[in-house]
């Protein structure tokens, strides 16, 4: 019985072993000496199968590992290391508040059920070393550097200072000019007014009178004349000659005292017209002449400068040139007005980095 007995030892002694070169446990330290609130890493590894259940000591952030040993942190993490085997390390940062020597018990580790052991380490902390024979050498810090005042650095708040006064002043002068009704006619022109005698007179005098007997010619000659003429007669009697035959011309012009004398010759010359442009009539040069000169003469004796319809025509015509300059000042005090808003938050912005 006793050799069975020597057996059954020495194969559970077989056993014992082949579990611990399984399931290695190994503490280290990163470094075994530091100073007195310096911090150093120490680290469990564990190599066990893969998948195997590895549960670490149960410590947290604040605990004392040993005695005068303080955790800051903890993680884990996982490496292969072959054979069907992993390394589980678990980190801890410690470090240690007083000088001494201190001693970091062995760990347990449960690997599958089992408990694998660490070895102890020994860490050593030593004391900040202080010159205590030139005491006087140590001072506190310093405070915070006042920067020296630079131009340079102010420029461009003073620049954009300068600008949004501008604006400002150039958008409030526009506003008020506008609820005074006093415009900037920048680029534009005072209008001229003529009278339809004066627009009349100039255009039939800058007409040429044809000196050849082309139909074509004449056509153009006498289709130009007569338009303004007809132009001339809606302006000046006030019924619209542009759309009216000639006869129905002469019968409206009849009963126009002023048209009395030249109501011959102006039919004359509407009926030579009409041939002319519709009937491929042909004229002769002296003819045309007269014509030319009768119509011009029609003018002359039907002249009338009304000055009140004209100063009214100015008027309208400054109407809307003040109305498109009143237009472009709003728009223009509008835009001043978005500009200096922006320069003003700009400015306020770069003050803010310098101060």
């Amino acid at each position: 019985m006793s050799y069975f007995y020597r057996i059954n030892a020495i194969l559970v002694m077989l056993v014992a072993c082949i579990e611990t070169v399984s399931s290695q446990c190994v503490a280290e330290v990163d470094t075994s000496k530091i100073l007195v609130g310096a911090q150093t890493d120490y680290n469990i590894k564990v190599t066990a199968r893969k998948g195997a259940s590895v549960v670490f000591p149960a410590f947290k952030s604040g605990d004392n590992i040993t005695k005068g040993v303080e955790i800051i942190s903890l993680k884990n993490d996982t490496s292969n290391v072959g054979n069907d085997s992993v390394m589980l390390i678990r980190n801890i940062r410690i470090t240690a508040w007083e000088h001494g020597k201190f001693t970091i018990p062995t760990q347990k580790v449960s690997v599958d059920g089992k408990v694998a052991m660490s070895s102890p380490i020994t860490i050593i902390v030593n004391e900040v070393k202080v010159d205590t024979a030139n005491v006087n050498s140590i001072r506190p810090p310093k405070d915070v550097q006042d920067n020296p005042f630079s131009i340079r650095d102010w420029l461009p708040v003073i620049i954009l200072a300068i600008l949004l006064a501008i604006c400002v002043y150039g958008s409030i002068y526009l506003f008020r000019r506008v609820r005074q009704q006093k415009p900037i006619l920048i680029g534009f022109k005072p209008p001229i007014v003529k009278t339809p005698f004066e627009v009349a007179v100039n255009a039939v005098r800058n007409i040429s009178v044809p000196m050849d007997n082309d139909v074509q010619t004449i056509k153009e000659y006498y289709s130009e004349l007569t338009d303004i003429l007809r132009t001339y007669i809606s302006e000046r009697f006030a019924f619209n000659a542009m759309e009216m035959v000639s006869t129905d011309i002469i019968e409206k012009l009849r009963d126009e005292k002023e048209c009395s004398d030249n109501i011959k010759e102006l039919e004359d010359v509407l009926m030579t017209a009409d041939m002319a442009k519709f009937a491929k009539y042909t004229v002769m040069s002296n003819i045309m002449r007269m014509h030319h000169g009768q119509i011009e003469s029609f003018f002359i004796r039907t002249r009338k400068d009304d000055l009140q319809a004209l100063e009214t025509q100015k008027k309208e015509i400054m109407k809307k040139q003040y109305s498109t300059a009143y237009k472009w000042m709003q728009t223009g005090a509008w835009l001043l007005a978005l500009l200096s808003l922006a320069m003003l938050s700009y400015m306020v912005y770069r003050i803010y980095l310098l101060v």
